[in-house]
């Protein structure tokens, strides 16, 4: 529960993994008007998540994204 109540300061939380930390900053930036993946966020991406997992990742949050 601790985790969850810490999800809109995932950022500068130490209950978050770095892999965490960057799953939730692409799903936040997919989800966020205005906002975009850049080829960095994107690299740092691919550098925690297999290609299968990375596009996982992408259709989930975009799923939740259709539904909201």
């Amino acid at each position: 529960m601790e985790k969850v109540g810490s999800v809109e300061r995932f950022g500068s939380s130490d209950l978050f993994s770095e892999k965490e930390k960057v799953a939730l900053e692409y799903a936040e930036k997919m989800t966020i008007t205005g906002e975009k993946v850049t080829e960095e966020l994107f690299g740092r991406v691919r550098a925690h998540f297999s290609e299968a997992e990375t596009v996982e990742l992408t259709a989930s949050v975009a799923l939740e994204n259709l539904r909201s």
